[in-house]
C-alpha cells in the first residue's frame, strides 16, 4: 500500500530536470567541426537574462559580453560578441570570469515553439577555457590544415 501511495506522490509531484552528460575534453578537431564560431576574447560583463521563446515562454540564461580579438572561424559581424549560457551547477553552464581571456567555442542555437530564436551558446561540454597559447597553436594548425571555414 505504501508503495503504492509513494509512486502516485512522485507521479504527481515530479517535475522534468535535465542534467549535464558530458565526460572528458572533447577532441579539438571535433569541436571545431560542430562549433558556427571560434573566437579569443576578453570578457566585458556578465548578465542574468531571459529570451523569449514565445508569448508565453521564456528560458532564462546568462549572457556574456565579450570582445573578440581574434577570429578563428565563423563570421563576427561586430568586435563585441554575445554568448548565451547556462548557470552551470547540472545544466552545462559555462561561468566567465569578467576581465579574463577565454577561447571560446561556440555554435547557433535555435529554439523553435511558434517562432524562431537564435543565439550564440557554448557550455562545458566543449573546449571553451581560459586562454592558452599552446591550445591556440593547435587550432591554427588543424584549421589551416582542413577546410573548417
Amino acid at each position: 500500500m505504501w508503495k503504492n501511495a509513494l509512486l502516485t506522490f512522485f507521479c504527481l509531484f515530479s517535475t522534468f530536470s535535465f542534467a549535464c552528460t558530458c565526460i572528458g575534453k572533447s577532441k579539438i578537431k571535433h569541436v571545431i567541426k560542430a562549433s558556427d564560431a571560434v573566437f579569443v576574447g576578453n570578457v566585458l560583463s556578465a548578465e542574468k537574462t531571459k529570451i523569449k521563446l514565445d508569448s508565453s515562454s521564456t528560458v532564462e540564461m546568462m549572457e556574456y559580453k565579450i570582445l573578440v580579438t581574434e577570429r578563428i572561424k565563423g563570421k563576427a559581424i561586430t568586435d563585441t560578441m554575445k554568448v548565451y549560457t547556462g548557470f552551470g551547477n547540472g545544466d552545462c553552464g559555462f561561468n566567465f570570469k569578467i576581465g579574463e581571456k577565454y577561447i571560446i567555442y561556440s555554435v547557433y542555437t535555435e529554439y523553435t515553439l511558434w517562432g524562431k530564436v537564435d543565439f550564440l551558446s557554448t557550455d562545458i561540454c566543449t573546449r571553451t577555457n581560459f586562454y592558452s597559447e599552446g591550445e591556440l597553436r593547435k587550432i591554427k594548425r588543424l584549421v589551416n590544415r582542413k577546410n573548417y571555414l
